[in-house]
Order: structure tokens, then C-alpha cells, then sequence
């Protein structure tokens, strides 16, 4: 989906068309946002951002997923 939401309604004509994809894909959204909204998930993000701004030489530099 664009940030703009210009094509919400093809993204939701899409979703009514496909409504077994349309789940499968909310399901695994539901699941990804289970696991890193968690305490844990939250303090290890915290961490490595931390541990990266920490380092020397990567001031501006994009963080890498461990």
C-alpha cells in the first residue's frame, strides 16, 4: 500500500477478491507484530541501536538486523 493511501481501494478490491491470501497475510502480520512488540523484543532493539551508536565510525549509518 502507498503512504499516500492512493490505492487503498485497489489494495481492498484486491483483499475482497483474494480473501484466503487476504487472511494468510493478516495472520502473518498478526504473528510478526506478536513477537517484536513484546518486553524482550523491544529491549534487544533498544540494545543493538545502542551497541551501533556506541561504535565508532557509525554515526549516520543505517542499523543492520542482527
Amino acid at each position: 500500500m502507498k503512504a499516500d493511501l492512493s490505492d487503498l481501494k485497489a489494495q481492498f478490491d484486491w483483499a475482497e477478491a483474494h480473501p484466503v491470501e487476504a487472511r494468510r497475510m493478516a495472520e502473518a502480520g498478526r504473528a510478526v507484530e506478536a513477537e517484536t512488540s513484546t518486553v524482550e523484543a523491544y529491549d534487544a532493539h533498544y540494545e543493538r541501536v545502542m551497541r551501533a551508536l556506541a561504535a565508532p565510525g557509525t554515526c549516520g549509518r543505517r542499523l543492520a538486523n542482527p
